[in-house]
């Protein structure tokens, strides 16, 4: 970034010290303004990164139209991504395949496993319970049936 050269004047101060030559600018700084005029170079340098870019109506309208066409690419591949593997949905599956339906019926009748006992004892003292949910919520479970 810097180059040292032998008695040369500071283009700042024009003192006649053992000179710094900037390799950006060409000017030769003394060790004291060469210090400055780097950190003035950073600061210009971190205020163009904010400033970003200026757009006008061609070079909006260049990034536009290459927007535009990868936006087209990406929904070409989603609509062959689509057609490709489309799951169906269980209502989908329980139409076409009527072997699910005889199933349901099979599990339900208890023939086709395990059949499931439920101990409704269980559930016969509920009116015990204290829940803290059904304070918050609303919920007033002195109208169920026992």
């Amino acid at each position: 970034m810097a180059t040292a050269t032998r008695k040369a004047l500071c283009c700042i101060c024009g003192k006649e010290k053992g000179g710094v030559r900037c390799e950006g600018c060409s000017r030769i700084f003394c060790i004291n303004d060469f210090a400055n005029h780097r950190q003035e170079l950073k600061e210009e340098i971190e205020q163009k990164r904010f400033l970003g870019t200026c757009v006008s109506v061609e070079t909006f309208i260049t990034w536009k139209v290459k927007f535009d066409a990868e936006q087209a690419e990406l929904k070409q591949k989603v609509k062959v991504d689509e057609t490709e593997a489309k799951k169906l949905t269980g209502r989908q599956l329980f139409e076409k395949d009527r072997s699910l339906y005889d199933s349901d019926i099979k599990f339900i009748s208890g023939e086709g496993g395990e059949a499931v006992e439920v101990d409704e004892s269980l559930f016969e003292d509920m009116l015990d319970l204290e829940l803290d949910d059904s304070a918050t919520i609303g919920i007033d479970l002195s109208d169920v049936d026992q």
